[in-house]
């Protein structure tokens, strides 16, 4: 107590940590009062000088004799007649027994006056407390409002015919972290439609072809360097194992639109099971020279979120899509490393579409294999 009384002289700005000391004094005396079973009754009679509070049966008064309070009560509070007296008496007759409040009802009480008095030191340690609730307010409004920028950017794009890009990408298959590559691409959304040309790395100058429904639906590939020259164009199962030996994705995954879908359906997940990452928004970010808004997501724990650690996206501020994307895993056992060093050692897929020209109007010649420009037809 003393202790207390010593915190309570020595600061004056924590108020409401005195109140809720104060509120603890209080407290300690209902507590001990609380131990005391007590009573409270009606007025019913006389009672006799040194009785105890506890019940007993009522005595009836004689007709003739008026109890003392009875006597010097009447129906308006002054001193009444004989007449008055005997109307108390009758009353008193009737009056129920005196009620008991025991200590279980006591304590109820001072349960009530418990619970509203904890109600005040968290009200007044609202900043301390307060703050970690805001934080997942903000997340969840910045999860949201990504999450309705990305479907109305999908649905606005979508509606583009197609475009032309190039699209740098690495990818982490198996244990392996591939080299990055460089393509040149050409999508159309309806029907699906892509080609690719590798512009770096051993694969250079190799090709690949899909149309939907055409070629029944495989892969047309014709491979780069001198293995280009000599084996001619084959087909390849798109959703197969050769096809997905260098890439996380089929080919009906490659673009804007299905880069947009992932993260969407990324975002619908979190807010269906209520994970709630930390978000941070940098609103004046840049990515091939396109205003973005820069998104960073980290997940709260591996068991929640097994795959994905961190994410960072660029949102082109235009068309509300992502242009740059790097997923992060979690670390493995053992390893201890922060900051740069542990992105670098768990990035699991990075994409970053630039150059793109949404204007050009594509034909079903872009998408066909005997266009001059390609190499399959030889």
């Amino acid at each position: 107590m003393s202790t207390l009384i010593a915190y309570w002289n020595r600061t004056a700005k924590r108020r409401p940590l005195r109140i809720a000391a104060a509120i603890a004094v209080c407290l300690i005396g209902l507590a001990a009062l609380a131990r005391v079973p007590f009573k409270v009754r009606f007025l019913a009679g006389a009672r006799p000088k040194g009785s105890t509070l506890k019940s007993r049966p009522q005595a009836t008064p004689s007709p003739d004799v008026a109890p003392p309070e009875a006597a010097t009560l009447s129906a308006d509070g002054r001193n009444g007649n004989r007449h008055d007296a005997r109307n108390e008496i009758e009353k008193a007759k009737r009056a129920p027994a005196p009620v008991d409040l025991a200590p279980s009802a006591a304590r109820r009480v001072l349960t009530g006056v418990t619970q509203l008095a904890l109600a005040i030191p968290d009200a007044a340690r609202g900043s301390q407390f307060s703050q970690p609730r805001a934080d997942e307010d903000a997340n969840s409004q910045l999860l949201r409002e990504h999450f309705a920028l990305l479907k109305a950017g999908r649905e606005r794009f979508s509606h583009m015919p197609g475009y032309t890009a190039t699209l740098v990408k690495q990818e982490r298959i198996g244990s392996s972290l591939l080299d990055e590559m460089s393509l040149g691409i050409k999508v159309r959304h309806q029907p699906f439609s892509a080609y690719m040309k590798w512009q770096s790395g051993d694969d250079t100058g190799k090709e690949v072809l899909y149309v939907d429904g055409d070629n029944e639906s495989q892969l047309l590939v014709r491979l780069g360097g001198l293995k280009g020259r000599i084996l001619p164009a084959f087909k390849v199962d798109p959703f197969g194992s050769l096809a997905l030996r260098q890439s996380r994705y089929p080919i009906t995954k490659l673009g804007i639109l299905a880069l947009a879908d992932t993260l969407i359906e990324r975002r619908e997940l979190e807010i269906r099971e209520a994970i709630v990452p930390r978000v941070e928004r940098k609103a004046d970010a840049e990515c091939d020279g396109r205003p973005c808004s820069l998104y960073t997501f980290e997940d709260p724990d591996a068991e929640r979120s097994p795959v994905y650690r961190k994410s960072v996206q660029y949102i082109d501020r235009q068309w509300n899509v992502p242009l740059r994307v790097a997923n992060y895993t979690w670390a493995e056992p053992g390893q201890h490393l922060e900051g740069a060093a542990l992105d670098e050692a768990t990035l699991i897929e990075y994409y970053m579409y630039s150059q793109i020209d949404a204007d050009v109007r594509l034909s079903d010649g872009d998408f066909d294999r005997s266009n001059a420009e390609y190499r399959f037809h030889r």
